[in-house]
């Protein structure tokens, strides 16, 4: 179980720093529709930023089995979900039917 944890972890980390960089000035702490980034990661993920930051706290809670790990990796995965309605609410919003698109060819 360490092992998968440890070879779920190690590409998941690069994606996301790779994520990050290819998301560039369109970053934001708090969700803002400054441009539509379509290319990259995000040209077959919508978010993918989250995508890897979730299988990080599942790698993490697979490397130490604890319950604790584990309920922060449920409490991730309830963030995000959250998150992910509020960013594609504002992107629609801004984008309209560019995003609309960009969303029916991309996952999640």
């Amino acid at each position: 179980m360490s092992y998968m944890g440890i070879a779920l972890i190690l590409p998941s980390f690069v994606l996301l720093l790779i994520a990050f960089h290819q998301l560039g000035n369109s970053f934001a702490v708090n969700a803002k529709a400054k441009e539509l980034v379509t290319n990259g990661l995000y040209a077959k993920i919508r978010h993918p930023m989250y995508v890897f930051q979730i299988l990080l706290f599942l790698g993490f809670a697979m490397i130490t089995r604890d319950v604790i790990a584990y309920g922060f990796f449920i409490l991730a995965l309830v963030f995000v979900a959250w998150r992910v309605r509020i960013e594609n609410r504002i992107l629609e919003e801004k984008f309209g039917d560019a995003y609309r698109a960009y969303r029916e060819q991309v996952w999640f």
